[in-house]
């Protein structure tokens, strides 16, 4: 599976509201430079670890600026 298919997959297994997880993964691919219709597993999961990890990181530091 890849491209709009596997777009398609990732936003009707989430408990999250389509349009908001379709917006959101289109703008890291666009971030990415990954043509939609191109995506595969690997190339998505690589951009979902980094989008991970930057939330990670900005949660991490707004923990430490409210103390």
């Amino acid at each position: 599976m890849k491209g709009k298919d596997l777009i398609k997959a990732v936003t009707q297994s989430a408990d999250i509201p389509s349009e908001l997880i379709t917006a959101e993964l289109k703008g890291l691919l666009e971030q990415n430079s990954i043509a939609e219709s191109h995506l595969t597993l690997d190339q998505l999961r690589e951009v979902l670890a980094e989008y991970l990890q930057d939330v990670f990181v900005a949660a991490k530091s707004d923990l430490n600026t409210d103390y």
